[in-house]
């Protein structure tokens, strides 16, 4: 069976959905200096597959930072919400209600990714992930 998904995401970006979740998966501790955030990892992991990074709110209230393929617009949620499990891959798509789901908050941004410690934590995940 292909499900919905399946048949709106190109095999492109389910190919770096795989080398991007099996990266995060073979890590089993980062050191104890890096501050690992949804934040942290999704600007960590965004600089290393030139993805675009964006920071808000998923769902009305809770702050959070994803990765956004730029050719498709579908959210490679690093680090997800209250899940066991991740990263996800969510298709761009009105009918599933993705835009209420993530929603870019620029004073967030602001608070939560730009201090000298974030951009450390950043660079301590890009090395431990074998980045740059």
């Amino acid at each position: 069976m292909i499900t919905y998904t399946q048949m709106n995401i190109s095999k492109k970006d389910v190919d770096l959905f795989f080398r991007i979740q099996k990266l995060i998966n073979d890590i089993d501790e980062f050191p104890g200096e890096a501050k690992v955030s949804c934040h942290t990892l999704s600007y960590a992991i965004g600089e290393m597959f030139d993805l675009d990074v964006e920071t808000g709110y998923w769902r009305p209230g809770y702050e959070h930072s994803w990765c956004r393929i730029p050719e498709s617009a579908h959210i490679i949620d690093v680090y997800p919400w209250g899940t066991i499990g991740g990263p996800f891959l969510i298709v761009q798509d009105v009918l599933w209600g993705t835009p209420k789901m993530y929603t870019i908050n620029n004073s967030v941004k602001e608070e939560r990714c730009s201090s000298d410690n974030f951009f450390r934590s950043v660079d301590i995940i890009k090395k431990t992930l074998g980045g740059r």
